[in-house]
């Protein structure tokens, strides 16, 4: 591939590579654009990883970012309970708080 300003311009296939191109050796690993997961609950459990046992919203949401990142989702939508308590998810005033 060839890369300008962070775009893929041109897939080079069993030609000769341009000589100003910087060579990375990925050792066999996929380069592929970010994944985007549309939804997930995760973040709850990322607050409340064990019944009754809450962890700080904001350190929550920092930490599940960077696990996501590392994982190669580059957009993540969350989705929060505002409404009825469900088992094992965040109580409805903990969801709420998180919304902007």
């Amino acid at each position: 591939m060839v890369i300008r300003n962070r775009v893929i311009e041109e897939v080079i296939e069993g030609r000769q590579v341009p000589s100003a191109v910087n060579m990375h050796d990925v050792n066999g690993r996929l380069i592929m654009p970010g994944l985007v997961d549309l939804h997930s609950d995760t973040l709850e459990k990322c607050i409340e990883m064990r019944p009754g046992v809450f962890f700080d919203a904001e350190f929550a949401l920092l930490s599940l970012d960077q696990r996501i990142a590392a994982c190669g989702i580059t957009t993540f939508c969350h989705t929060v309970l505002t409404g009825l308590k469900k088992k094992g998810g965040c109580r409805p005033p903990a969801g709420r708080r998180l919304l902007i």
